[in-house]
């Protein structure tokens, strides 16, 4: 048995290389931990710190951060069978930038209100 054969299964050439999509799987999920991430920690500090809310109104914004997952979640499984997976992550992400955005500018305008802030 050769050397080339004792290694396993593998590329029969230098140029066929097989690509599996798991650089872009660890992308995808690291950007995820991190916006997650960022979510947990500057939400409450949002809430405490720059509108210093009390203890009630602060475990009410905690609570409504969860409520579009409770209230979406059987629509985004609905719309991930039926429709361009693709499509459907990239108009998610830039809904997703455009209200991070929006929130940027009222507290750079120095117009972060609760409402605004659960909204």
């Amino acid at each position: 048995m050769s050397a080339s054969q004792a290694t396993g299964p593998g590329p029969e050439a230098p140029g066929d290389e097989v690509q599996t999509g798991f650089p872009s799987y660890l992308f995808t999920q690291g950007a995820w931990f991190l916006a997650f991430g960022l979510q947990m920690v500057l939400f409450p500090y949002l809430v405490r710190v720059v509108l210093q809310e009390n203890e009630i109104r602060f475990g009410l914004a905690q609570m409504s951060m969860q409520l579009p997952t409770v209230l979406l979640i059987l629509l985004g499984g609905y719309a991930a069978d039926r429709t361009d997976t693709r499509l459907t992550v990239l108009a998610g992400c830039g809904l997703c930038a455009l209200s991070f955005l929006g929130l940027g500018v009222f507290v750079a305008g120095g117009h972060l209100t609760y409402a605004t802030l659960i909204l």
